[in-house]
């Protein structure tokens, strides 16, 4: 099933949750207002929402729940990704100027907290404390990733485990949220919970291992912001944990003086040495390997069109370029 073929399976829950954005966005600050129609209207795939509306599909929820916890997780992601650019100095995000850029940095952040606090009355309005509960611990979660993140930047010593610990909790988490709170939402089985947590977790690593490849084998058009970016913000990522495993040590001591002065001059060269320890084909198999294990969890379902869209969307998210 093609990405287009899963969103046209769910174009009116999607019209639907992008409704209440719209409606939510709506602010008596006018700038606030501005920054948050500027941010949505930059398009994007929406791939958090459609994992919410495809889980609510499976656990047999009304439309009307999975399409508000929906929108509260795209505003949960978005809100993110305005808080991100302003740490990472960001000048580009999906092939335009990035909302810091645009409208700086102290807006960015407060807008970012708008958002926040705007999806928190969006789940006192879903009347259910257990769905509260696990929407409070995964912002709480995504905010703790992106500290260990930044804790860790300019580390050549950084591993495997611990990368995978970071990305877990500022990525993988919410797609958990957007694949479990359905579940819960609906009273489903244990067994069915866990599998869907399960899914999410798996994805969601698998997406972000091959996010970060892309910042080292795509252009700036294709992935919609600036090549190098992990490399100019001192990120330790797979690409180049490998690389630095199986480099000789003229090549070992290139790559970590790119980490510790966040030196996005020497991209061609750590993408040659990327490329000449074959590391590009190990971070694809490790991504490969968390989709399959997100794809193993959903046997326990009844084969359906919405459990199919899910199992498509685990091969796409690692078969992108961008």
């Amino acid at each position: 099933m093609q990405f287009s073929q899963i969103y046209d399976l769910l174009a009116a829950d999607i019209a639907a949750s992008d409704a209440l954005i719209r409606q939510n966005l709506h602010s008596e600050v006018a700038l606030i207002q501005q920054i948050g129609e500027y941010v949505f209207q930059s398009g994007g795939k929406r791939l958090r929402l459609i994992l919410t509306l495809l889980a609510g599909k499976i656990c047999g929820l009304d439309p009307a729940k999975p399409q508000r916890l929906g929108a509260i997780i795209e505003m949960i992601h978005t809100a993110t990704l305005l808080h991100d650019d302003v740490i990472d100095e960001s000048a580009l995000r999906r092939n335009r100027p990035s909302a810091n850029k645009m409208y700086g940095n102290a807006a960015s952040v407060l807008s970012g907290d708008f958002l926040y606090s705007r999806t928190f009355e969006m789940m006192v309005e879903l009347n259910d404390l257990e769905v509260l509960r696990e929407l409070a611990q995964t912002s709480n979660q995504i905010a703790e990733g992106e500290m260990l993140q930044l804790q860790n930047c300019h580390r050549t010593d950084l591993g495997e485990a611990e990368y995978l610990q970071v990305i877990a909790s500022k990525t993988a988490t919410l797609f958990e949220a957007a694949t479990k709170i359905p579940a819960a939402m609906a009273r489903s089985s244990a067994g069915h919970y866990a599998a869907l947590k399960q899914f999410g977790n798996g994805m969601g690593i698998a997406f972000q291992v091959l996010d970060d490849l892309i910042d080292y084998t795509s252009a700036a058009t294709e992935m919609g912001k600036n090549p190098g970016d992990d490399l100019s913000e001192g990120k330790m990522t797979l690409p180049l944990i490998y690389a630095r495993e199986r480099a000789n040590s003229a090549d070992k001591k290139c790559l970590d003086d790119a980490i510790l002065n966040g030196d996005a001059s020497l991209l061609p060269e750590i993408t040659r040495i990327i490329e000449a320890t074959e590391s590009i084909q190990a971070v694809q198999n490790c991504a490969q390997r968390f989709a399959e294990q997100a794809k193993a969890a959903l046997a326990i379902f009844d084969k359906t069109v919405y459990v199919d869209a899910l199992y498509s969307l685990a091969d796409l998210a690692i078969k992108r370029s961008a």
